[in-house]
């Protein structure tokens, strides 16, 4: 009877724990959003390793990937949302390989892992299997399946081989699974171009939940570059894939479409009007934005990631990752953020995104930012509409990306009023930073900023008579605060601009 009542307060503590912040409104699904990062929910996985991926289960235990940059791939499990990770699993191992004729062994690296839950809640790992030396065996893509009623890892099955050198190898294994349970592996693949330097994206399928694989298909194909990375993210008619294009100097990222279930029964070539660059406006050819990955939203819009060195140095190696909102057809991607705070002399890449849930995304970086070595990282995002209709909406917004200090806003309708709540958050950690003032912003008839000192209540309140506002108007915010070197700062909304109220959020009555 103790024991189970231990594992029901268990239970409690975890549901508690699932609930993020931004879930009191769910997002309509026509709303534009920004994502606000939470610096104080960042945490470290592994003290070394790269590449990490994340997926959710349908019974909502977690499951995280990633190499151990010793020529292994692990696994991390979290039954508890997010707040305790097992102890690693190894999925893929590297092994030698005994050269022929030759008493001569060579270590055969697992890199670039992936994982995707089937709809029958298998699930396939996938990894790039990479030679230490040229000449000696084929690169590779493997793949394991779990069983998850019996928690059994098949054995490796090789799907495909490309050639045996680095420059003609096979990279960056991803997966989809159609809603006709069609699994598809999509992955880099200079296979087919061993006299030459290009590359393609190949896909093979599954119609049996990745007991038998089909032959390579090519997806995309620029002719003389080298198309690269690629994830693919399904709708209920179309697949899109995002991939790296070098069409003119440093690669950019681009987004390749095919119908389906007939997916990719044409390649996608330079001059095809399913292949788009992503970004709404065109970035110098010179900057790097490599390594991108996609994901949908709960709303519909997609998001994208990549690492560049934009307003950074030449040095692509010391990129960071960034983060780009597209809208409901994979276009146009801008609010433009950075989750990991990177420092010019450091990095964050190979990078993905996940959703944690309807409301929050995670963002998961291989980077030094807080160490010597690359580990890989998680922070979460909240989801924040960027219009919010006062007679049915709440509006919940999330300020505190550069540090453990922090600031929860709710603003809600309460007769002819709107009514706002301040909440401010910091950890024992942070005992030198100090919140200040919480600012705030209104542009409707005139532009209005409104400093509110902050005092000991746990909870302020702000209350503005709605009859002085125009039926549209946006709202800003703001906190002042000193940081643990004595300096005053101010940390804003996410996307905001102070001089621009078409960057804040903007509220109907």
């Amino acid at each position: 009877m103790v024991f189970r009542l231990c594992q029901f307060v268990l239970w409690i503590i975890s549901v508690f724990c699932a609930i993020d912040f931004v879930n009191a409104q769910d997002l309509d699904h026509s709303s534009d959003v920004r994502i606000a990062w939470d610096y104080s929910s960042m945490q470290q996985l592994a003290d070394e390793g790269g590449y990490p991926r994340l997926i959710r289960l349908r019974n909502g235990n977690l499951f995280a990937i990633y190499e151990n940059r010793k020529g292994d791939i692990h696994l991390k499990k979290s039954f508890d949302q997010g707040i305790n990770w097992s102890n690693p699993e190894v999925i893929f191992s590297s092994y030698p390989y005994h050269v022929d004729g030759s008493s001569e062994t060579v270590r055969i690296n697992a890199a670039n892992p992936e994982i995707i839950e089937l709809d029958n809640g298998d699930i396939l790992f996938a990894c790039n299997y990479r030679p230490r030396k040229d000449d000696v065996a084929p690169f590779s893509i493997g793949l394991k399946k779990m069983d998850i009623k019996t928690g059994q890892l098949s054995e490796v099955k090789i799907l495909y081989e490309a050639g045996k050198k680095f420059i003609d190898g096979c990279w960056e294994p991803s997966f989809l699974q159609l809603p006709n349970g069609e699994v598809h592996i999509y992955f880099a693949n200079e296979g087919p171009y061993q006299k030459s330097n290009e590359q393609e994206i190949s896909v093979i399928k599954s119609n049996d939940r990745g007991e038998n694989w089909s032959t390579p298909q090519t997806v995309s194909f620029r002719k003389g570059r080298r198309d690269g990375m690629p994830v693919a993210v399904h709708t209920d008619q179309e697949i899109y894939l995002t991939v790296e294009d070098n069409k003119i100097d440093q690669f950019k990222p681009y987004i390749i479409k095919s119908d389906f279930p007939n997916s990719w029964t044409e390649p996608v070539l330079s001059d095809s009007k399913n292949r788009w660059y992503a970004l709404d406006k065109a970035v110098d050819d010179s900057i790097y934005m490599g390594a991108p990955y996609l994901i949908k939203l709960s709303n519909g819009q997609f998001l994208l990631s990549y690492q560049t060195n934009r307003n950074r140095n030449h040095n692509w190696e010391l990129s960071t990752m960034e983060v780009a909102i597209g809208n409901t057809e994979a276009k146009s991607f801008k609010n433009f953020t950075q989750p990991f705070p990177v420092a010019l002399n450091k990095e964050a890449k190979w990078n993905s995104l996940a959703n944690w849930d309807k409301n929050t995304v995670v963002a998961l970086s291989s980077t030094n930012f807080k160490s010597e070595k690359i580990s890989p990282w998680l922070i979460k995002g909240y989801l924040i509409p960027n219009t919010v209709i006062l007679s049915s909406d709440t509006a919940d917004i999330f300020i505190g990306s550069n540090s453990l200090l922090n600031l929860k806003v709710r603003a809600f309708k309460v007769d002819n009023s709107l009514k706002i709540t301040f909440e401010s958050t910091k950890s024992d950690t942070d005992k030198n930073y100090q919140m200040k003032e919480y600012l705030l912003y209104i542009n409707g008839n005139n532009t209005e900023k409104i400093v509110i000192p902050v005092s000991k209540e746990k909870v302020q309140e702000k209350s503005v008579s709605l009859s002085t506002l125009p039926s549209n108007f946006h709202l800003g915010l703001a906190f002042r605060y000193v940081d643990n070197n004595g300096n005053i700062r101010i940390e804003k909304l996410a996307n905001m601009t102070e001089e621009n109220p078409e960057t804040w959020i903007k509220i109907e009555k």
